[in-house]
């Protein structure tokens, strides 16, 4: 069996689908918290091989990316310090 970071002997499916889940009930509830008055609806939550795009769907959009985009890189900040996303 190969060594390396890309294969665990141990990993579940099941264990992988439930973490999955996890980060997408408690991203759902950050954003949820954070954006109420700009009329968030849901998140989406895109992974490719090097990166993971989170889509926001509200409908206040300026207010959500706030003055000279302060707004959303705070809650950049705040996702990846809470959910480890990107490698961070």
């Amino acid at each position: 069996m190969p060594n390396n970071k890309y294969f665990n002997p141990t990993w579940n499916a099941k264990r992988s689908v439930v973490a999955d889940g996890m980060f997408f009930a408690e991203l759902n509830a950050l954003f949820a918290k954070e954006l109420s008055e700009q009329g968030y609806s849901r998140c989406q939550v895109r992974q490719s091989g090097t990166r993971t795009e989170i889509i926001i769907h509200a409908t206040n959009v300026n207010d959500v990316l706030g003055e000279d985009k302060h707004r959303i890189a705070e809650l950049t900040r705040v996702v990846e310090r809470r959910c480890v996303v990107g490698g961070a």
